[in-house]
């Protein structure tokens, strides 16, 4: 048999859960009464902030989707520029080359040009040379041919002067 109240001899030893259950319900009676606005105050603050946490993950996860668009973006863009970047330096160096092979073809003909004029005027030189050379050879045999004393040559050469004029 149970003890509800305590009342009588026979339940001495056994606690009495009547008292018990009441004053269970005074306590929690007690403790909603006063804890009743700061826990809901609690609760309420904490679901706001988690809203507010949920809000802001949400914002967080679509700009890092759209940054890792934009990052993916960027990188087919990056092999297409690294693709272009590729052929303009090919395309440089076609230039430069073609353009160092023009350079050295004109030296190379300005060198052919000068050196044709360099030889040009050593041979005019050397015919210059070899001319008054021999010229000079004619006039010494024609001089030792002749064999003529100052007085014929002077009278040779007035009458050169005096036929000329």
């Amino acid at each position: 048999m149970l003890n509800w109240w305590g009342l009588g001899s026979a339940y001495k030893e056994s606690p009495a859960i009547g008292w018990t259950l009441v004053t269970f319900t005074i306590f929690v009676g007690l403790l909603f009464r006063f804890v009743k606005k700061p826990a809901a105050l609690y609760l309420k603050t904490r679901s706001e902030n988690i809203k507010n946490a949920i809000e802001e993950a949400k914002i967080a996860k679509l700009d890092a989707a759209a940054k890792l668009k934009q990052y993916e973006q960027r990188l087919l863009e990056l092999d297409a520029e690294i693709l272009k970047m590729r052929t303009d330096f090919q395309h440089q160096g076609e230039q430069e080359r073609a353009r160092l092979k023009q350079e050295a073809e004109k030296i190379a003909e300005q060198i052919r040009r000068e050196s044709q004029e360099s030889l040009k005027a050593e041979i005019s030189r050397a015919m210059l040379a070899l001319k008054q050379e021999i010229a000079d050879k004619i006039l010494r045999a024609a001089q030792q041919d002749l064999a003529l004393t100052p007085e014929q040559d002077a009278k040779l050469c007035a009458s050169f002067v005096s036929n000329t004029l």
